[in-house]
């Protein structure tokens, strides 16, 4: 699209606190002013195609499958047992694994040494013995490797696994080419373990599945649990003392970002725009842009963790998990397959009880119930890690410190008007010194590399 002779190549700056609060740009918003994405389950046909010129009235968006309304109608449909619930659940993943591994290429899959791409592993080796390949990133941070875990349930599955501990260096390859990637600024961290892996995996087959998806379906994010008891106590308090809590916090936000984060919190309509306000962790938010974060969060279903879950899988799966697998995995020809997407299993996990999938501080019951049939308990039940990155650690030491440092000293973004600079300084002194989020000063240099990278070779 940016090769096309009149494209319009103007920043639009509105979505830039969108950007700087989530990491991403969320449909149908884009980094290019009057460009616009479809949303999930939409079609735009163009009419009239033997015309020369064609106007906006051309134009027919329509949509084929509306998540949102499928939530509703199945939200707390299914009525059976909970040992009835991962029967089924057992049953149907394993037939969208079984469908997913038709393939006439080599196939394998990612395993991170989690619940859900260890129970679509499992699966894998239920429908084809013995004949399943398994890649996994590591890091030399113990804190933040998983590596080991996975080669356990490798080993106990009996994958064919392969396994790579990232070095400083591949580091450092990784990230000069990551906004070649990505078409528009993008500021999920662990896109560069994704990408690792997918070119991983690309050495030795051509297809590759994954268990994404687990989280927003079975109730898999702390934040959810975390979210819901402040909510319960705040909720319902009469705004003018939500508005004096939000001012008080918002005066002592220079000292603390958890003060700045509890100051948005308390302007929450719901739970929902609650669990969205957490995005916001710095006061440095309103100052990059000069403008405050638009936060917004809806009740699309009856039951709480149900709405935060849809809101989930409607936003963040789709403009952050799907993106970063789908882009990861293209840059090295690889074809990424999601069995917890397919339409059977996902309408069933939107119908089972709230019950089924959290309970009792206990998440993804269901799944983990489904997967210890394949993989034993005392291999699984460890706190979560995800697929997160010692990103602080990248961010002030070795070569990649170095890379930060010489981007955040001299910021063309910002000098060319579209941050603050001192706020951008600001930023960057109250990180070193350990105050202000390692994740927003990654928004910045992602932004930064973006627009030397693409956006000015696109304007020159």
């Amino acid at each position: 699209m940016t090769a096309y002779e009149g494209f319009n190549k103007e920043i639009n700056k509105e979505v830039l606190p969108l950007f700087l609060t989530r990491g991403y740009i969320a449909a149908p918003y884009s980094i290019y002013e009057g460009v616009y994405k479809l949303l999930p389950g939409q079609i735009l046909t163009l009419k009239g195609v033997d015309k020369d010129l064609h106007s906006e009235e051309d134009l027919e968006l329509s949509s084929y499958y509306d998540i949102r309304k499928i939530a509703a109608e199945k939200e707390d449909s299914f009525k059976g047992s909970f040992d009835e619930a991962v029967e089924e659940l057992d049953r149907l993943m394993t037939a969208a694994v079984k469908g997913q591994m038709v393939a006439d290429v080599p196939l394998g899959a990612f395993l991170s040494g989690g619940i859900d791409s260890a129970s679509v592993v499992a699966l894998m080796n239920k429908v084809n013995p013995g004949n399943v390949k398994s890649f996994t990133i590591g890091f030399e941070d113990k804190k933040y490797n998983e590596a080991d875990f996975a080669r356990d349930i490798a080993k106990h599955i009996g994958t064919d696994h392969t396994e790579l501990v990232v070095s400083d260096k591949e580091l450092t390859d990784v990230i000069p080419i990551i906004s070649d990637i990505y078409g528009e600024p993008f500021g999920d961290s662990s896109q560069i373990p994704t990408y690792l892996v997918s070119k991983l995996a690309k050495s030795k087959v051509t297809v590759s599945l994954s268990g994404d998806a687990g989280d927003e379906l079975f109730c898999g994010y702390r934040t959810y649990d975390k979210v819901l008891p402040f909510w319960n106590k705040t909720g319902k308090l009469p705004g003018f003392v939500k508005g004096a809590g939000s001012g008080f916090c918002s005066l002592l936000a220079s000292c603390k970002g958890s003060m700045y984060r509890a100051s948005m919190c308390l302007k929450a309509k719901n739970v929902v725009e609650m669990k969205n306000y957490l995005a916001c962790t710095s006061a440095y938010l309103d100052k990059l842009t000069g403008t405050k974060p638009k936060v917004t969060g809806e009740m699309l279903l009856k039951g709480q963790m149900n709405s935060m879950m849809l809101d989930d899988l409607t936003l963040y799966h789709t403009d952050d998990i799907l993106v970063k697998v789908d882009r990861a995995g293209m840059r090295v020809s690889l074809e990424n397959r999601i069995p917890m997407l397919d339409r059977d299993v996902l309408e069933f996990a939107l119908s089972l009880p709230i019950s089924y999938k959290f309970e009792n501080g206990v998440q993804k019951r269901v799944l983990k119930e489904m997967l210890y049939r394949y993989v034993p308990k005392e291999l699984m039940d460890r706190p979560k890690t995800g697929f997160a990155v010692p990103l602080r650690r990248w961010l002030t030491s070795g070569t990649t410190g170095d890379w930060a440092t010489s981007l955040m000293n001299d910021l063309t973004f910002a000098k060319d008007g579209f941050l603050s600079e001192s706020a951008c300084k600001g930023l960057w002194q109250g990180f070193l010194k350990g105050k202000e989020p390692a994740e927003l000063v990654w928004y910045v240099l992602m932004l930064e590399q973006w627009y030397q990278n693409q956006y000015k070779k696109l304007s020159s």
